[in-house]
């Protein structure tokens, strides 16, 4: 489970979820373009909610967290983020690429 933390909330996603989030993000910086992600997840106390997800440059902040909740079901967001993400000629594999292009 990971925390999404934006605009000062944290909400909890599955590391799946947490994982083609990043990626996707990173490809989005690198093309210079943005999107939106629609996805289920826990408030902190567990309540199920849904967060849109604006993609640009510098949108997500993602951190690893154990918590006894499970994973919401993004199985459509994360297929939709995939599909997304082949439809651009570009590949990005955040544990080894820089999407900005500079050294890390």
């Amino acid at each position: 489970m990971n925390h999404l933390t934006m605009a000062e909330k944290s909400l909890l996603i599955g590391d799946t979820e947490a994982d083609r989030l990043v990626e996707y993000a990173a490809l989005i910086a690198r093309v210079g373009s943005a999107d939106h992600v629609r996805l289920k997840a826990l408030s902190p106390q567990g309540e199920a909610v849904v967060v849109d997800v604006l993609l640009n440059a510098g949108t997500v902040l993602v951190e690893t967290t154990r918590s006894e909740f499970s994973d919401p079901d993004n199985a459509e967001a994360i297929a939709t983020m995939r599909s997304r993400m082949a439809a651009y000629d570009v590949s990005v594999d955040f544990e080894t690429d820089n999407p900005f292009g500079t050294e890390a």
